[in-house]
């Protein structure tokens, strides 16, 4: 940590050095420098303020130096103190396992395999029987059970004789669209 930190801090402190040489060039280039100096010495009421450039620059040098040393002991107390902390309580451990990914398929298939997925594990009761209606061009084929189709159309009159339906097992699809179904009360 203690190499890191250095470098690092040094780094900074060598563009911020250079960044401020720069624009101590272009501020005395604009007249900047002057417009500045003027305006500090009508507040002091002094004519004769002004910026000293080599005496900046030292004073620049010295206090950047002395935040060099001062952030990277910082960083490496800091570092002894979590490393402290870490072998008393344990600290954290990140292990990463490697595994194989699947391939990847379309969004379609994986909804279908959840809601088959979601079928198998709800508890199997016992399934309404389930009214087909007749297969035309112009109606398409509506699985509803008996019971709830009565309850949907009460004004509708029910034969006295309901007519044989076969029974037929439902396909994971249909049982599970059923069991949707009866988990909204429809």
């Amino acid at each position: 940590m203690l190499k890191v930190s250095a470098v690092f801090y040094v780094a900074v402190y060598c563009i911020l050095l250079v960044a401020a040489t720069l624009l101590w060039s272009a501020a005395t280039a604009t007249g900047l420098r002057d417009n500045i100096e003027q305006v500090i010495g009508d507040l002091i009421a002094s004519g004769k303020f002004h910026f000293v450039g080599s005496e900046l620059l030292q004073a620049g040098a010295v206090g950047g130096a002395t935040l060099v040393v001062l952030g990277t002991a910082t960083n490496v107390m800091l570092t002894v103190l979590y490393n402290l902390i870490s072998d008393l309580v344990g600290g954290l451990s990140l292990v990463v396992e490697e595994r194989s990914v699947p391939r990847a398929r379309p969004a379609r298939a994986k909804r279908s395999e959840r809601r088959l997925r979601s079928a198998e594990r709800l508890p199997v009761t016992e399934e309404p029987r389930v009214a087909e209606a007749p297969i035309t061009p112009e109606t398409p084929k509506i699985l509803i059970p008996e019971v709830e189709r009565r309850q949907a159309r009460p004004s509708v009159p029910t034969p006295t004789s309901p007519p044989e339906i076969p029974e037929q097992p439902l396909s994971g699809v249909e049982r599970a669209t059923d069991t949707n179904l009866e988990a909204f009360g429809l």
